[in-house]
């Protein structure tokens, strides 16, 4: 994650760094992909508060959700794949 950052939405690697720590102690993940302004997680378990969870992934990466893709569908889509991606454009 050197160097990944969301700084046009305000975001430093550090504070991602932080927050992938603080999600660490709900979940199991790995970091599979990241360059300057993205990055790839895949998932061996989940947090218990999937609906929690996603609002947080909204609130760390805005872009992550278009109009075409919600909360619901990102619940589903974690629970069936277990991979996420976030994009900082």
């Amino acid at each position: 994650l050197l160097g990944t950052n969301g700084i046009n939405f305000g975001f430093h690697t550090k504070n991602i760094i932080a927050k992938f720590e603080a999600w660490a102690q709900l979940c199991e993940f790995d970091v599979v992909g990241a360059g300057f302004d993205w990055c790839e997680l895949y998932f061996r378990s989940l947090p218990d508060n999937l609906h929690a969870f996603a609002e947080e992934l909204y609130q760390l990466c805005p872009e992550h959700y278009d109009e075409k893709r919600n909360v619901r569908q990102e619940i589903k889509g974690l629970s069936q794949s277990m991979y996420t991606w976030f994009w900082w454009d």
